[in-house]
This record gives C-alpha cells, sequence and structure tokens, in this order.
C-alpha cells in the first residue's frame, strides 16, 4: 500500500511540472525593494508644461512661492547692509579774475596809532582825511583807483581803502561820482603840494603784494568830483 502512494505521487508531480515550467516565474520589478513598506511607482510624466504640474501640487506652489520670498528677502539685506558711496563735492574753479584781498591790519589812525574799529565800519565823513576833500581850502586830490558800481567792485574799492589806510595814507572814503566810484588819497590847496605823497603811493605794493596796484594815480581838482 505504501509502494502504491508513493508511485501516485509521482505520478503526480509529473503531471504538475511542466504546467509550473509553462507558467514561468513573475517579472522582477524595476522599482525598489519589495515589502508590506514598497511605496507604489509613480505614474509616467505626460510630457505637459511644469506649472500644470505645480497646479496639480498645492505644496509644490507653496514651496516656489517661499523661495521666490526669500530671495526677495536676501536681495534687500543686501542692499541695505552696502556701505553707501558719497560723491564727493566738485572743486571750486576760480574765474582767473583778480580780487583784492581783505587784509587783516587794522586801520592806522592820526598819530600812528592803530584804531580799533574796522575802516569799512566807518561812515563818510568821519575821519580827518574826509574833513580835509571835503574842505573849500583844499583843491586838488590824488585820483588812486576808479570802479563800476557792482557789488564786486564796492568789494574791491573798500579793499584798496583799507589797505591804504592801514599803511598810514589819508584815503578817502570811496565817492561815488555817475557810474563810476572812485578812491582819493590827501587833500591840499595846491597841486604841488601833492607831489611828496603821489611818489610814495606809486611805490607801495597793492593788497596781494601787486606792485603795479598804484601806479596809475594822479592829481586831479577835487571840484571835478563833488
Amino acid at each position: 500500500m505504501a509502494k502504491r502512494s508513493d508511485n501516485m505521487l509521482e505520478a503526480f508531480k509529473s503531471s504538475t511540472a511542466p504546467a509550473r515550467e509553462r507558467a514561468g516565474k513573475p517579472p522582477k520589478s524595476s522599482g525598489g525593494a519589495g515589502g508590506p513598506f514598497a511605496q507604489p511607482a509613480p505614474p509616467p510624466s505626460s510630457g505637459g508644461p511644469a506649472w500644470l504640474s505645480l497646479a496639480a501640487n498645492p505644496g509644490g506652489i507653496a514651496m516656489l512661492v517661499g523661495s521666490v520670498l526669500l530671495l526677495a528677502m536676501a536681495f534687500l539685506l543686501g542692499r541695505l547692509s552696502a556701505p553707501s558711496v558719497q560723491a564727493s563735492a566738485p572743486a571750486e574753479v576760480s574765474d582767473g579774475g583778480f580780487q583784492f584781498p581783505i587784509l587783516p591790519e587794522a586801520p592806522v589812525a592820526k598819530g600812528g596809532t592803530t584804531s580799533q574799529e574796522p575802516a569799512t565800519e566807518l561812515v563818510e565823513g568821519e575821519t580827518e582825511a574826509d574833513r580835509a576833500f571835503l574842505d573849500p581850502a583844499n583843491l586838488y586830490s590824488i585820483r588812486v583807483l576808479e570802479y563800476g558800481r557792482t557789488e564786486r567792485d564796492q568789494a574791491l574799492a573798500f579793499a584798496a581803502y583799507d589797505h591804504l589806510r592801514g599803511n598810514g595814507f589819508p584815503v578817502v572814503w570811496p565817492r561815488h561820482k555817475g557810474n563810476s566810484l572812485f578812491l582819493f588819497v590827501g587833500a591840499a590847496p595846491k597841486i604841488a603840494d601833492l607831489e611828496g605823497l603821489l611818489e610814495q603811493l606809486r611805490r607801495t605794493p597793492g593788497p596781494g603784494r601787486d606792485v603795479k596796484a598804484y601806479e596809475g594815480a594822479f592829481r586831479v581838482n577835487i571840484g571835478d568830483y563833488l
């Protein structure tokens, strides 16, 4: 009986073996390892635009928006932390014109002592030179310089006035005549009385060490400028 059972088992194996060989083994998956925790393979891409995929995936949109915000914040921080560059002020360029500097010497008053009052704060007619110029007994004076009536001309005239007064000359307050501003030195009844003063004036350097500043001085009739 046992032998018969063995024969029947062998016959059953022989009958089922071809069927198993015909069925073959199942193909191996090209994905990751199998098992109960294996993830299913993603579906093949449809080949559409990337934004369609992002629209279908809300999490991807959130990540994209976050990346853009981070880039914008980094750019702003970089701009704020960059050192500011300040353009240098343009250098002043001289117009090439000659200007008399206002010298620091204090004007000399009568007796050779220095006056504590600036010359440009004096009022016309206050100095002895002004009174001598207006004295009818004095007919002649020395015309030193002539200027226009602009603010710049007036500044130049008073700079020369301060310079001459600081060097001890009896300079008269600048006087207007027509469209000009004149500077006079001295006053005397006779024209010959001004000879020595004129020579001394012509040898005196002007403001800025200009040796020719007063070379053009000459004697005039005071009545022509009153």
